[in-house]
């Protein structure tokens, strides 16, 4: 039985990085395990509240593509700021619309048995803003 479609956490911001069932495919369904994602909008005209998520994963960070944004162990402060334990690639040529629950959204791991009160691992740094537009930009999400 599939747990009830709720808000478990806290709006999310955009440019925060959540801990997330990514669907794989296109069903939309919850993937099979969760994985980083960067919140790119915040939609609240519905309950619950639905967020455009952008793909992460920690795989063939090599190449980076047109529409990727890469985050590494460098510079340090944006990549703690980020809150990941991996260097990262953001595919923004894959986004999808989700709805803000338990369904999709975990609670972040903190490490160890440690996890965290809502899904936020972390938020995109301000260095990072330009890239992540740039990779936008390129994916035609924006002009």
């Amino acid at each position: 039985m599939s747990e009830p479609q709720i808000t478990a956490y806290p709006a999310p911001e955009p440019g925060d990085i959540v801990w997330c069932r990514f669907p794989e495919d296109k069903t939309i369904q919850p993937g099979p395990k969760p994985r980083p994602a960067l919140i790119l909008s915040v939609m609240d005209d519905q309950h619950p509240i639905r967020v455009r998520t952008v793909y992460g994963t920690s795989q063939n960070l090599i190449p980076v593509r047109k529409g990727d944004l890469v985050i590494r162990e460098k510079p340090e402060a944006a990549y703690k700021m980020a809150g990941l334990s991996y260097p990262t690639k953001f595919r923004f040529t894959k986004v999808v619309v989700l709805p803000y629950t338990k369904n999709y959204f975990d609670l972040a791991p903190l490490g160890g048995d440690l996890v965290a009160s809502t899904p936020r691992l972390g938020m995109l740094h301000p260095s990072l803003v330009s890239e992540a537009n740039r990779a936008a930009k390129e994916a035609g999400l924006i002009k």
